[in-house]
């Protein structure tokens, strides 16, 4: 283990349609072989308890703070590491045992989808730093939150996706759940009318289904969405969908699956350190699998913000 570092493990009992729950007695026998006695771990209980489990271990001297869970789990874990705008401790680490039914971020930093491997990589030295996004948004009834996401946030369409995927028990697994999911949106959302201004640039108005902004380079359950994101370059990148319409999104849902709809004439790639967005229109905006408010919100990047075991 990383220096005989103490590891804390915040476990999410209902990822992966409850697989963590129904496993747990096996991942705990895999992590006492591995870690031994330096180890605790707590479940979580509902909404953002991930945030506040992670920072009270943080203050309490934990070097390592592993997310057992989803994309969701992992963002408000690396919440946690996070208070008033500043780490809670700069060296800190966080680990990653990727149980949901996406594990999108799992897939940009290359984690094994395993979970005796992805226990085995808490052991290693494989210490990366990471980018880290943090966002202004609005409630829709007006408040503006902050919130930190490692891996992509995006508005338009996929918040409504989000939405299905997220009310649904996923039977069929994430994919499938999140490939239908977006069939029934594009039939019943259109693109709406949306202001993007990039860092000092002037604003821009045009009408977008969806529009992304990428430090990862996965969504929606392993939906190559910026195949050129990188984590650890300082910089988002941007992928702008314009209005697309229902049959032609239809057919080129496999190119966005794949990583092949950059060169699109309906897409527009870029890069960029802000993204501000507002709309006259209700927009849902969402981060690491789940929506979290609506337009206007800010997107900047915070480089080299955590350390990452990867």
């Amino acid at each position: 283990m990383p220096g005989n570092q103490r590891v804390f493990l915040v476990v999410n009992p209902r990822s992966g349609r409850r697989f963590v729950q129904k496993n747990w007695d096996r991942i705990e026998e895999n992590l006492k072989r591995r870690l031994g006695s330096s180890f605790r771990y707590e479940f979580t209980e509902g909404p953002n308890h991930a945030t506040e489990i992670a920072r009270r271990m943080l203050r309490e001297g934990f070097e390592i703070v592993a997310a057992v869970g989803g994309d969701g789990t992992i963002n408000e874990t690396v919440n946690g590491f996070f208070d008033a705008g500043k780490p809670v401790n700069p060296e800190a680490i966080l680990g990653i045992v990727a149980a949901g039914t996406g594990s999108d971020l799992a897939r940009t930093l290359s984690l094994p989808e395993d979970l005796e491997l992805a226990v085995q990589m808490l052991t290693r030295r494989n210490v990366r730093m990471s980018d880290v996004g943090i966002a202004e948004f609005a409630t829709t009834a007006g408040e503006i939150l902050t919130r930190y996401f490692i891996n992509i946030a995006n508005f338009g369409l996929v918040g409504d996706v989000m939405k299905r995927v997220n009310r649904s028990s996923k039977p069929f697994g994430g994919n499938f759940t999140y490939q239908w999911s977006t069939i029934v949106s594009l039939a019943s959302h259109g693109s709406r009318k949306i202001s993007v201004r990039i860092e000092d640039g002037e604003p821009a108005e045009s009408s977008i289904l969806n529009f992304i902004v990428a430090n990862g380079a996965y969504f929606g359950s392993g939906m190559k969405c910026a195949p050129d994101a990188r984590i650890d370059d300082g910089l988002f990148d941007t992928v702008k969908i314009g209005d697309l319409g229902f049959l032609r999104a239809l057919a080129n849902l496999r190119r966005f699956t794949k990583g092949e709809h950059l060169t699109h004439t309906k897409v527009q790639y870029g890069q960029a350190r802000s993204v501000s967005a507002t709309s006259d229109e209700e927009v849902p905006v969402e981060m690491d699998g789940e929506v979290v408010g609506v337009l206007p919100a800010t997107f900047r990047i915070i480089p080299g913000a955590i350390k990452v075991l990867a």
